[in-house]
């Protein structure tokens, strides 16, 4: 079978509109959707500093990659790559080395902050010594946030861009339907945190769009280094089971991961106006953005 587009040997099919295409008419698709959803949400907009939250995972990787590919030559504005080092060992060591690969190959300025150096411990000191139940992805992910916003927040950047794809964003908005959780689906979007809240940097989402094997299929054909598999330490359970959910209607009914979007994105700004804003305080013990009188960070470190 051909291309569609321009009659060459066809690499991909899109199933949800049964579209045929090779490797160069898909990467040309792929970052025109990229760009629309980075023009249409306006994720440039009163912005000049941007930082990357680089993993080294294919979805940071194609965010990096692309975001600089759109900031092009303009001086005005900046990129720099920062990736987090947990301490999981030769998976992270792994993760962070694509990211400098890369960051060299586009020249772009990368930066590596720890655990270690922010909290004392590691990730796996921290999970040996830890009272709390929480699960490792959950400290992880508390403790990640705090780096990447405080990094940002000293280093003047306007937003820190993510990775999170399709996938990502219709799993989430069901995680939080199925627990009635009406806040958290008010949070979601291409942009979170729109205006700077107390010392919280903005995130932008430029793949919100684009779906999982989509990015991947992308990251290869541009040769983009990435570090495949996932983190030894994931546990994420309840996520996995509607991922599967969510796989298998797209299996049987291809679109279903744009409609739920589509659906979610009408039913956002409803939410926003309707739902109660919790109001930020600032934390008893470290002075940072805090819903009750103890952030979270601050709970997880009190437990070890």
């Amino acid at each position: 079978m051909n291309c569609m587009r321009c009659g060459k040997k066809h690499e991909i099919t899109l199933n949800y509109n049964n579209e045929r295409l090779c490797g160069l008419c898909f990467t040309a698709l792929f970052e025109k959707r990229v760009k629309k959803t980075v023009r249409v949400n306006k994720l440039l907009s009163e912005k000049k500093r941007f930082c990357v939250a680089a993993s080294g995972g294919k979805d940071s990787q194609t965010t990096l990659y692309i975001l600089n590919q759109i900031l092009g030559a303009n001086k005005k504005m900046s990129l720099t790559a920062l990736s987090v080092d947990e301490g999981t060992g030769e998976y992270r060591s792994e993760s962070i080395s694509c990211v400098k690969r890369l960051c060299e190959k586009l020249g772009v300025c990368h930066e590596v902050v720890s655990f270690q150096d922010e909290f004392g411990l590691t990730l796996t000191q921290f999970m040996d010594k830890t009272k709390t139940a929480a699960g490792a992805c959950t400290v992880c992910g508390v403790l990640r946030r705090r780096v990447v916003n405080n990094w940002a927040k000293k280093n003047k950047m306007d937003c820190v861009a993510t990775g999170h794809n399709l996938d990502d964003e219709v799993q989430t908005a069901l995680m939080n339907i199925t627990r009635g959780d009406s806040m958290r689906i008010a949070r979601l979007g291409a942009e979170v945190g729109v205006k700077k809240r107390r010392g919280l940097i903005p995130r932008i989402k430029p793949l919100r769009d684009s779906p999982e094997e989509e990015v991947l299929f992308y990251a290869q054909k541009k040769d983009i280094p990435h570090r495949g598999g996932g983190c030894p330490y994931s546990q994420e359970a309840y996520r996995n089971t509607v991922k599967e959910a969510v796989n298998m209607f797209e299996a049987k009914y291809p679109g279903t991961r744009f409609q739920i979007q589509s659906s979610m994105d009408t039913l956002i700004p409803i939410l926003r106006r309707n739902t109660p804003k919790k109001k930020l305080g600032e934390c008893d013990l470290c002075g940072e953005p805090a819903a009750s009188n103890i952030c979270k960070v601050c709970e997880l470190m009190k437990s070890v």
